[in-house]
Parts: structure tokens; sequence; C-alpha cells
């Protein structure tokens, strides 16, 4: 083994092939662990053709930048051997994890399978085939996240229409390459159907102890029902609804299989739906719908909360309209009037000076729509929270409004006239999960276990217990109060689209709507992230969340803490208006140890972090309590030892 290649330090083999092998190596410049694939020296005779093979991957593989997708940092050539730089995952293979039975259950096996799917999508974007699809060339990271690898023989199979040489691995070789080396995405669609079958079943699709058996059953032999392997785990049912999917892209006629990656992922998308989001008692989602409302309705506080709401929306949408009626109909409520005064007057709005001390001086100065948000949000908080003896409810109106000013002040960020539109997305973005936590406490926890046990989303999940989503019943709710029609279509998240490339995410250009609606989901996965106390990696987690929307919303990394530090002070200086408990929710402390590094969970110390120059300052002060100490240990001038330590720092931040 050697000791280096190129300027990489060799730690140990991570894995031998028939003709190459891969090293874990140390980067000594960016001091990080590589794999380094190179070509086993045995075949020193096939030299200059295997380094033709391992380039050829390199412009492949640099093409593609996607995470289900392993990543290639450089290539290079030692003593006249080409060999390739990727990213090192430390987890398993697929291939092992199936040996280890772990993903016979579909609720685990079907995420997985997406990812690899999505992967294969953007590969076949960019006109590339892998060829040698297979559990051991899918790898999986410490997140259980698959990534897909060696795509040694993708461009040769891509430029191919025929050959005397079969390149991949027979067991995973479809019937038209086998018979007339036809090379289409239809090969992919192939192996990735074998791999489900795999996934769920843990035994190998086509089976045969050598070629000649293998090849006679791709031609002869049937693929056997998924659903005959698992009716030991009571799982038979649902797998039987699934393995339509693994039969159809194992069609031995390619042209009768899925035309494209799209048509598996919207397959895989229909049929866990129908599967796993069960209606209760048969309703119709209209039925589910109008029967949740009914309940809610009856419900002797609902009505009053209502007409309110109803009253304000309608006069503010209303053109003819004028001060004074918007006037009257927040005076009929003396408590609301005051408060809206206390938060007129106070240092969160600048711009309310002199002293307001009327409503109707509050409507001319701010306008109808600024009133309406303050209005709509205090009479939204103070219903629920006052009468609420939950703690979890509280916890998620004050993770609500937090939302809301967090979306308000990202408004501002980025430019956009509508502040207020901003804040009332937020804040009631989630409506339809607030009100079912207030409404139908029961229900709700009966949504978070099956989240909890069944790895389902909250849509799912509520869809399963309730008959509709969290989303269609805060629709059906805002239309019921005559919310503002951009606030009923922010309710519905922005979707990242995680299949466009690095550089295409970065050329996004938003409108101002799809900005405050990305703006609004962007603030409230943050404020769950934030909110949940089973998220020991909260603080990864929010970073997560928070570079998803990124390049749509074009945001800096360093702008995260600020502003979620900005909108908590905002949120603790409006406080005395809503008289909300603020150490009902994580959000909020959670929000103030962002910037406290003492807090740090110990396995975030050697991951990537979002720094701010007041940490660099203390870290820095830390560094000069010892510096002596450690330069007189290595005999390095203090100076040197300071400076290496700012790098170091500087690096992280990068």
């Amino acid at each position: 083994m050697p000791s280096k290649i190129g300027r990489f330090n060799i730690v140990k083999v991570l894995g031998q092939g028939s003709q190459g092998i891969v090293y874990l190596a140390k980067d000594p410049v960016l001091e990080r662990q590589v794999a380094i694939k190179t070509i086993d020296k045995k075949h020193a005779n096939k030299t200059e053709n295997l380094n033709k093979l391992l380039m050829d991957e390199a412009k492949v593989i640099s093409k593609m930048s996607h995470p289900n997708i392993v990543s290639i940092y450089e290539a290079g050539e030692e003593a006249g051997t080409s060999y390739l730089v990727f990213e090192y995952i430390k987890g398993q293979t697929l291939s092992e994890l199936i040996k280890s039975k772990q993903f016979q259950s579909l609720k685990k096996a079907i995420p997985l399978f997406q990812s690899i799917c999505l992967g294969m999508q953007h590969s076949h974007k960019n006109e590339i085939i892998h060829g040698d699809l297979k559990p051991a060339n899918i790898i999986l990271d410490e997140n259980d996240v698959p990534k897909i690898m060696d795509f040694g023989i993708a461009r040769l199979l891509t430029e191919q229409t025929s050959s005397d040489q079969l390149y991949g691995t027979p067991r995973y070789m479809s019937p038209e390459y086998l018979r007339n080396r036809e090379v289409t995405a239809a090969n992919d669609v192939y192996a990735l159907g074998l791999i489900l079958f795999e996934l769920i079943t843990g035994e190998v699709a086509i089976p045969g102890k050598d070629i000649k058996e293998i090849v006679n059953h791709v031609f002869n032999g049937k693929i056997k029902l998924p659903s005959a392997y698992n009716s030991k785990q009571g799982n038979k049912e649902t797998h039987e609804v699934f393995e339509h999917i693994i039969l159809k892209a194992t069609e031995k006629d390619r042209r009768q299989r899925f035309n494209s990656m799209q048509e598996i992922i919207d397959a895989i998308k229909k049929y866990t739906d129908k599967a796993l989001i069960i209606n209760p008692a048969g309703k119709s989602e209209h039925a589910a719908i109008s029967f949740l409302m009914r309940k809610i309705k009856r419900q002797q506080d609902f009505p009053a909360l209502s007409e309110t709401l109803i009253k304000v929306n309608t006069l503010v949408d209303n053109d003819s309209s004028d001060s004074a009626e918007l006037s009257s109909v927040i005076a009929e409520d003396m408590a609301l009037t005051n408060k809206i005064l206390k938060l007129v007057n106070s240092g969160y709005y600048r711009g309310a000076k002199p002293e307001v001390k009327t409503i109707s001086q509050a409507v001319l100065m701010l306008g109808f729509k600024e009133i309406r948000m303050i209005a709509m949000s205090l009479i939204l908080i103070e219903h629920l929270h006052n009468k609420s003896k939950a703690s979890k409810i509280k916890s998620h109106i004050v993770a609500s409004i937090y939302s809301g000013i967090l979306s308000k002040d990202l408004s501002f960020e980025l430019g956009l006239k509508e502040h207020e539109e901003s804040f009332l997305s937020g804040t009631f973005h989630q409506l339809g999960e607030l009100l079912t936590l207030f409404y139908f406490h029961e229900e709700a926890e009966e949504i978070e276990l099956l989240i909890e046990e069944d790895n389902l989303t909250k849509e799912q999940a509520a869809t399963k217990i309730l008959g509709v989503s969290y989303l269609k019943l805060g629709t059906a709710i805002a239309r019921e109060w005559k919310l503002p029609n951009y606030i009923i279509d922010d309710l519905a998240p922005y979707k990242v689209d995680k299949n466009l490339s690095a550089s295409d995410r970065k050329k996004l250009q938003l409108k101002d709507q799809e900005k405050r609606r990305a703006i609004s989901s962007l603030s409230n996965q943050l404020s769950d992230a934030l909110e949940d106390k089973n998220d020991s990696q909260w603080r990864s987690s929010a970073v997560k969340v928070w570079r998803e929307y990124s390049d749509a919303l074009k945001l800096k990394d360093d702008s995260l803490k600020r502003l979620a530090e900005q909108a908590r002070n905002n949120l603790v200086e409006i406080n005395h208006i809503f008289k909300i408990n603020l150490n009902e929710s994580d959000v909020i402390s959670k929000v103030q140890s962002l910037n406290n590094p003492s807090e740090q969970d110990a396995e975030d110390l050697d991951k990537t972090q979002v720094l701010t120059a007041e940490e660099i300052d203390s870290y820095t002060k830390e560094a000069l309590d010892d510096i002596n100490t450690i330069a007189n240990k290595e005999k390095i001038d203090p100076g040197i030892v300071l400076e290496k330590a700012l790098r170091d720092i500087q690096y992280e931040l990068k």
C-alpha cells in the first residue's frame, strides 16, 4: 500500500475491485478525509485504457451536482497512473444494509428509494446513463442518505450502441442489453426495479449461481411477487399494492417499463398515498372538511372569534370602506382596541409618532392593511393562548407569532414592499395545525404519535387521523374567515426544487409573490426545527432548513443568527402587549443559545457552523489566554500561533 498518492496521505484500503483499488486518504491542505480511486498495479499492461476509463468517469461525474450522487473533488496522475478523488462517505453500502434486513419495512424503504430515484433523475437529465446500478454501488451516509457512486462505465455506455463486450453486473443487466447491447435510460429503470425488490424482501430478484443461470432467468424466469416474501411481517396488503411498481420497472420489454425517473417518482407517490394514508370512516376529503368544520362551529367560542375576523377582512378588502367603519368594528372590542394602541405606540413601530391615541388615528397613520395585520394576529393569538391550558398549544402559538415576525424581518431584508403580508402569511401558515391542537386535542396527540412511530409527514399523519391534511383544513377555515387571497395561497408551502443543479439554483429569480411564500415556508420550517424537543441536532436542522432556501432567496449563511436573534428581540419587545409566556416554547431559548457556543452539543463541534464576528472575537480571546503556553511547548512565535488560529476559524466560516 502506498503511503501517498499526489498530495494525499493514504490511511487504508477501503475496497478492491477487479481492476482498481479505493483508498481512504487525508487531504493535508483542506484537512479532510477523501476516497481515492486508482488502478491496481497488477493491470499495468492495461494502464493506458484504464486511465482513459478513469478520466471518462471524472468527466461524467463533474457534470453532476446532487445530494444523492457522490461528488468528485479532483483528478490527477501519479507515476503514469491516473487517480480520482471523491468525497468520503462514512457509512455502509446498500447491499450491506439489505443483508442486515433493516429495510424490509416499506415505511423505511420508500423514502430511501425515492432519494435514489431523484439522484438518477438528475443523472438522466444530464444525459448520463449509469449502466451498473446495484446495491453495492449505492452508499448510505451516517444519516441514511443514499449516494450513488461508481459511474466508471457510464460514459462508455452512453456513447455505445453495440459492442462485443458487456460492461456491468450480469444480475442487474436488462434483457435488451444482454441481447442487443441496447443502451438507454430503460437499463437504469430495470436495475432500479431490482434494487427496490431487494430493499423490501431482502432477497435478490434474479437468482442464479453462475452467469449462465442468471441470464437464463432474465429471459425465461419470472420475478416473484414481493408480497410473497413479506407475508410473515404482516405487511402483505401494503406490499401487494406497491409491487406493481417493481413489476412494471422490470418488464422484459423495455417499452412496457416506466419511460422516465419522473414516472417512477409519481407512481411511488400515488401508491404510498393510497397505502399509507387511509381516510378514517371512509369519508371523502370534502366530507371530512365539512364534518370538521361543523364540529368547530359548534364550539361556543368559534362564532365570536370568526365574527370579528370576518368583519375586519371584509372592510379592508372593500374599496368603498372608510377608516371610520374599520375603527368602529375594532372599537367594539375594548381589550383589542387597547392592545392595538399599545402595539402601535411601541418601539417596534418607529413611524408611529407622535403618540397615537385613537384607533382612527392608527388607521390613518398606518393604513388599513397594517391595522388588519395587527388586529388579526392579536385576535387569533389572544383567543387561543388565553383559552388554552395545554402547553403544546401555547408553545405552537409562540412559534407562529415568531414565524410571522421573522417573515416580516426577512421581507425587509429582501426588499419586499408588503411587509404586513409577509407577517400574516408567516403567522397563519400553520393555521390548520394550530386549530387542530386547539379544537381536536386528542386527535392532535394521535397525529404526533403517528409521525413518531410510522415516520409519516405531518400532512400524511393528519390525513390518516382527520381524513384531511392540515393544509386543506387551514385553507377551509381561512376562506371561512375571509382571509386575504394571498394568505390562502401562501398556506401551501413553497417547494424547493432539489433537482436543480447548484448553478441553476443560484440563477433563480423569484417574483415577489414567490418570495413571500418561500419566506413564509422558511420561517415556519425554521420554527419547527427549533420547536422540536426530540431533535438533539436542532442546530444542524436549523442550518439545513436555512440553506435549502438560501439560493432561491439569495440569503447568506451568516444572516441566519442575526435575523433569528432580531426576530426574537422584536417578539420580546412587543410581548408586553401579547403577554405570552415565552418560557413555554423552546424557540426563544434555542434562538438565544444559537449565539452561545458553550451550549453546543459535543457532536456538533466538528461540523461546519454559522459563526458571527462576536463569536470570532470570543474565540480569539480564549485563544490568547493560552497562547503563550502553546507557543512555549511548540517553540513557535505567539503571533504565528494566533494567526493560525484565526485562519482555522475563518476556514470554518466558509
